[in-house]
């Protein structure tokens, strides 16, 4: 029955990127017909040497960080039944720390000032001696712990981490963590409302993250699409929400509500709206309805004058197109006196 094949390695764990030597060797029984030794996984050149009764292979390459964890076998394969025999290698560890992450668990629901929990991990031989968390804070990095694992509290913002990892090889930085945190809303101070005669215009400026949802209330009652209301709608970013509200509304006391709700809760904020000045209303009522008269009472005199001036000119044009018609006299048919005769000097008598 074949020895089982001798197996060489390191005595130190290799660096990445340094070229390893493993070493293989298995008795040969017929200098005829050798084993032939065999590599598995096949990681770089193999070469075999026949030396006596022993037959040696050797396997040469380079060590990653992708070998971190493997094991490396060499196969005899003898010409007698049953001759195959397989050694398994020492593993190789990655000396610099490699494949770094951060990631963290929140306490659901994750919102402002609850707790996290960040982890850190890394692949490293030596091991990992120093732990280091940061928090971006805009354009700053802070420092917030030196372990592996850590409990911190949420803000409203700048929930941004990375770690940061050290052997005696080197370092390495890891993933940056974001976990975007639950808001309820918030109404915002600038809300409010303005009246102009029966008319009130509300807006309504609402906070919070997940983007909320709002609706307005008139007296009790949820307010509707119709011909005395008109909404607008929009959002600044992924957390601000604007709604627009214009509604006939009575003279008398009103309670106008902005409601709003999210994932992470909800709110209602009640609007003044300023009440009706009834004289002043109507004091603007009897100059409008002054202003319509006098307009009114000058349209028709310009009216009537226009039309006395049309008819002044038509009798105009009538006369002189009489003056043009009749003929003037002719000179031939003017007669002279007549010299009275006796018969009429007679009568004068």
């Amino acid at each position: 029955v074949p020895a089982e094949p001798s197996l060489t390695t390191p005595k130190e764990p290799a660096k990445e990127g340094t070229p390893v030597e493993l070493g293989c060797s298995v008795p040969s029984y017929c200098h005829t017909h050798p084993p032939t030794v065999t590599w598995t996984p096949t990681l770089g050149i193999s070469t075999q040497l026949q030396q006596n009764n022993t037959v040696t292979s050797t396997l040469t390459f380079n060590v990653s960080h992708l070998h971190h964890g493997n094991n490396v076998s060499c196969t005899a394969a003898y010409f007698i039944p049953s001759g195959n025999r397989t050694v398994m290698s020492t593993r190789y560890q990655l000396n610099a720390p490699r494949n770094t992450s951060a990631f963290g668990s929140p306490c659901l629901p994750a919102r402002e000032g609850g707790c996290l929990n960040l982890t850190c991990t890394s692949h490293a031989n030596p091991a990992v001696s120093e732990y280091t968390w940061y928090r971006i804070h805009g354009e700053s990095i802070l420092q917030i712990g030196s372990v592996s694992s850590l409990s911190i509290q949420l803000l409203n913002t700048n929930n941004l981490f990375f770690c940061e990892v050290r052997n005696v090889i080197g370092t390495e930085k890891s993933n940056v963590y974001k976990i975007d945190i639950q808001t309820p809303p918030r109404i915002l101070p600038s809300s409010g409302c303005s009246r102009i005669a029966a008319w009130v215009r509300c807006s309504c400026g609402i906070l919070g993250r997940p983007l909320p949802s709002m609706e307005w209330w008139l007296d009790g009652k949820l307010v509707m699409g119709s011909e005395d209301v008109s909404f607008s709608q929009g959002n600044l970013d992924k957390t601000i929400l604007w709604s627009s509200l214009t509604i006939r509304a009575p003279a008398g006391p009103t309670t106008l509500t902005c409601h709003s709700s999210n994932a992470a809760g909800n709110t209602s904020q009640n609007l003044p709206v300023p009440l009706l000045d009834t004289q002043q209303y109507l004091t603007d009522l009897v100059l409008c309805i002054v202003k319509s008269a006098v307009i009114f009472v000058g349209s028709v005199c310009v009216v009537v004058c226009i039309i006395r001036s049309q008819k002044k000119g038509e009798e105009l044009r009538s006369s002189n197109d009489a003056t043009v018609k009749r003929a003037p006299p002719d000179e031939d048919e003017t007669q002279a006196p007549q010299t009275p005769t006796k018969d009429d000097r007679s009568l004068m008598k």
